[in-house]
């Protein structure tokens, strides 16, 4: 399989693009984001709070995916980015659901043992704030096991990240394609067979792209975030077109 995208090349053309008003566009979103959450901590709390919690992202996500997606086909974005894609909320939502538990899984098992762990030490299993990781502790099931919780949850870090970057772009194709919460991660695998190896790469360099904004006082954020939003936009974009000549019988096109 030949390389159809090029990092190199995403990178810069995604410069390019969010370089005038899109980058105050895309910011002024995630800022949005940020406040509704603010708001909903302030004021809802417990389940419905999380349920709220939840459904602002979804509804952000929609919006911010198919905003990237106009930009990146020289469309102008507009309000109709957030309230033409609401009859997708649900597919959304049961998708985001899908794809995180691969996340969760190690997630928790590394949290018990780590727990199992602390609880052990001296003075700890005593305090009233840990009396919850004692009971935990006198399990012998988990006492006997800490460390091997620890290193389980570890190592299945490993698969989660590789099924996170081959699902990376189910939210595309629920937004352009109108898929389905199982289908788009489906058709995720499919654009990204045989290219994983560069779409590492490419997670390698989100996570430098985001340091680099940290590093800046945070305030690069508001520039690395954008960015990457758009790469991948433009990476999904490139994929998509070559796997639709592929699947037509015409020759994959080399782009980068």
């Amino acid at each position: 399989m030949k390389k159809v995208f090029s990092i190199r090349e995403a990178l810069s053309d995604s410069w390019k693009l969010i370089k005038n008003e899109n980058l105050f566009l895309i910011d002024g979103v995630f800022i949005l984001y940020l406040i509704a959450l603010f708001l909903q901590s302030l004021f809802i709390k417990g389940g419905l709070g999380s349920v709220i919690q939840l459904s602002i992202g979804v509804i952000f996500g929609l919006g911010i995916t198919k905003m990237a997606l106009q930009i990146a086909d020289g469309e102008e974005p507009g309000l109709d980015s957030f309230t033409g894609q609401m009859s997708k909320f649900f597919k959304m939502l049961l998708a985001n659901i899908l794809v995180s538990l691969p996340m969760v899984v190690p997630v928790l098992i590394f949290i018990v043992g780590l727990m199992a762990k602390i609880s052990t030490m001296p003075g700890i299993a005593d305090k009233p704030e840990y009396r919850e990781l004692g009971k935990l502790a006198a399990m012998p099931e988990v006492a006997n096991n800490a460390s091997t919780f620890i290193i389980v949850g570890l190592l299945l870090f490993i698969p989660a990240i590789y099924l996170s970057i081959r699902w990376m772009f189910y939210p595309y194709l629920i937004v352009d394609k109108g898929c389905g919460a199982m289908e788009s991660i489906k058709k995720s695998m499919e654009l990204t067979r045989s290219h994983a190896g560069h779409l590492v790469l490419l997670y390698l360099s989100n996570i430098a792209i985001v340091i680099l904004g940290v590093a800046a006082f945070l305030i690069g954020l508001f520039v690395s975030i954008p960015l990457i939003y758009m790469m991948q936009t433009l990476i999904y974009r490139k994929l998509e077109k070559a796997n639709s000549k592929a699947d037509s019988g015409f020759e994959e096109i080399t782009l980068g």
